[in-house]
């Protein structure tokens, strides 16, 4: 898992969804508000996304809003359903303890998960609201095939 500034070689969606995040964080805050979070701008990209709520005592998640292309990856619709409720495959597979990351660091955090041709990255944007992390934005892209592999 890192958390650094994406590398070059992510998809360029997700460097463009991480600008959005850090356009809208306000004076020294060191991550944005919920209530800024406006999907319709980043049009093309949003279809890649999960709008993530986040819950407390215990820790909880629920998809909010589920963008086409992931519940298309997915398989099946995922908007409404608690992360711990759905069945763990990709590209959810394993996204609870990378949401808990990003809600415990108040960072934003990304990984890439799969093997060969079927790697994807996944970025999770925290967002702060209501004195704690209250919502997250996911974004989930394929991996560029690299040069040199089938």
């Amino acid at each position: 898992m890192k958390s650094a500034s994406l590398a070059a070689e992510i998809d360029d969606d997700l460097i463009r969804i991480q600008d959005y995040w850090q356009q809208l964080r306000r004076g020294e805050n060191s991550i944005p508000f919920s209530d800024d979070i406006n999907l319709a701008s980043l049009p093309g990209t949003a279809q890649r996304t999960l709008l993530i709520e986040v819950f407390y005592d215990p820790l909880r998640f629920r998809i909010d809003i589920a963008g086409a292309r992931v519940e298309e990856q997915y398989g099946g619709a995922l908007a409404g359903r608690f992360l711990d409720e759905v069945t763990p495959h990709a590209p959810l597979e394993g996204l609870s303890v990378l949401c808990q990351t990003a809600v415990n660091k108040h960072m934003h955090c990304y990984e890439i998960r799969g093997r060969g041709d079927h790697q994807y990255a996944r970025l999770v944007l925290p967002f702060w609201g209501n004195g704690h992390v209250d919502m997250l934005l996911v974004a989930i892209a394929p991996r560029p095939k690299r040069e040199g592999t089938n």
